[in-house]
């Protein structure tokens, strides 16, 4: 009878550490999302940026030059028109800009933790090798609770690595921004 309850103990052990090594080798192949698959600083998005800067002081200047000459009041509204449509086109590649920090700042943070719990994950499975090295033929109550207690601890870090990496996954993706030169850029 002490014998199936050992063996029992040792392969619910033993299915435990292999189901959870499985996935361990399994969340090892998860690229890391805020690196090198998504490419963020262009020189491209930069030069745009910095052209609409421009674009919009010269057409600050052409208003301010409309106002201090004789000007019809239609070609003063369709300066005035034209600088307000740059002031939103800068506003928005600003907004874009910041979404972009915005996600891969989150994007660090989650790769942080699920560092954290990876690093707990492999003390917990180094503790577990303990329990079971240090055990006896014949294993108590107690513990058998051990085990039971550890064996718990590792499931619930990886149901939070597991969460961690569902919401880098549920995340809208970064945009892809070609470091390369494209043809737009060699026509200049």
């Amino acid at each position: 009878k002490n014998q199936f309850k050992i063996i029992s103990i040792y392969l619910f052990v033993f299915i435990g550490l292999l189901f959870i090594n499985m996935n361990q080798v399994i969340a090892m192949n998860n690229n890391n999302v805020g690196t090198s698959e998504h490419v963020y600083n262009s020189l491209e998005e930069y030069r745009n940026y910095q052209n609409l800067l421009v674009s919009q002081q010269t057409k600050a200047q052409e208003v301010i030059n409309a106002l201090e000459h004789q000007v019809s009041e239609t070609e003063k509204k369709l300066l005035f028109d034209q600088l307000e449509l740059i002031h939103q086109q800068i506003i928005i590649t600003q907004q874009r800009h910041l979404d972009i920090q915005q996600q891969i700042t989150i994007n660090l943070i989650l790769n942080n933790e699920i560092t954290e719990l990876e690093n707990l994950h492999s003390s917990l499975m180094q503790e577990m090798t303990t329990i079971i090295n240090n055990m006896p033929l014949y294993v108590s109550e107690e513990q058998i609770n051990l085990l039971r207690n550890t064996q718990i601890r590792i499931n619930q870090n990886q149901n939070n690595i597991n969460t961690i990496l569902e919401q880098i996954r549920n995340q809208s993706p970064m945009p892809r921004i070609n470091l390369s030169r494209n043809r737009s850029s060699q026509r200049r």
